[in-house]
């Protein structure tokens, strides 16, 4: 289901990943992938080491960024407008195919989500990945109706929902979006998404425990 988000790492003082994704926001869609990574020590190191590294992440070109969407266009087109297969096993491949063109390069699809973490912590010198982060979306409450971050330096996961949408499920606001304030580019924002969840990395919950506190009917417990 179309639940925009963004998936956001920061480290040494900044927002290094900032992925904006169209899909499955919600906390038990992108939220639990999240949550995996983070739950797991080796690919925590493997991704500061990347962002340690120099050469391992690159920023592309408007005309690199260009073709890539125009291919990935294409792809999609293709996969959707041919003839559906006869052969039954044919055709659940077609079917499996959820997102015709995010292979094109997958981290800057819209379709990849919080799948970018593991492709940072693989990148190599070898085959650097681009990274486009949009921070701006944040803004925009109105769409971007979920942000986790990965906090390398505080070492928390921390969830926030857009009043819009978190406030719709009943969840209360452990916090404002002060700390995006200090981005230049949202400093002046009308509104940005509140605090919705704080999870050390320590003492990280299981994936069920991590959406029930995420859920209404949770959230109106800890309330009464």
């Amino acid at each position: 289901m179309g639940t925009r988000h963004l998936i956001l790492v920061y480290y040494r003082g900044q927002y290094r990943i900032a992925q904006y994704g169209q899909w499955d926001g919600y906390p038990e869609g992108q939220g639990a992938t999240v949550l995996r990574f983070v739950s797991d020590p080796e690919s925590l190191s493997k991704l500061r080491a990347v962002l340690d590294a120099e050469g391992m992440l690159y920023e592309p070109t408007e005309d690199q960024l260009d073709a890539w969407y125009a291919e990935m266009q294409r792809a999609y087109q293709e996969h959707y407008t041919r003839p559906l297969p006869t052969d039954a096993r044919e055709l659940q491949e077609w079917r499996s195919v959820l997102h015709p063109g995010q292979d094109v390069c997958p981290s800057v699809s819209r379709d990849t989500g919080a799948d970018i973490l593991w492709l940072v912590a693989d990148a190599t010198a070898e085959k650097p990945v681009p990274i486009v982060r949009q921070i701006e979306f944040l803004a925009d409450t109105g769409l971007c109706e979920w942000a986790y971050v990965v906090d390398l330096d505080e070492h928390v996961l921390e969830v926030y929902g857009s009043l819009e949408y978190s406030g719709n499920r009943g969840l209360p606001a452990l916090g404002d979006g002060s700390r995006f304030r200090r981005v230049e580019s949202l400093k002046d924002a009308e509104s940005l998404p509140s605090l919705v969840g704080t999870f050390p990395f320590d003492n990280l919950p299981s994936e069920e425990e991590f959406v029930s506190s995420l859920s209404p009917a949770k959230a109106e417990e800890e309330l009464d």
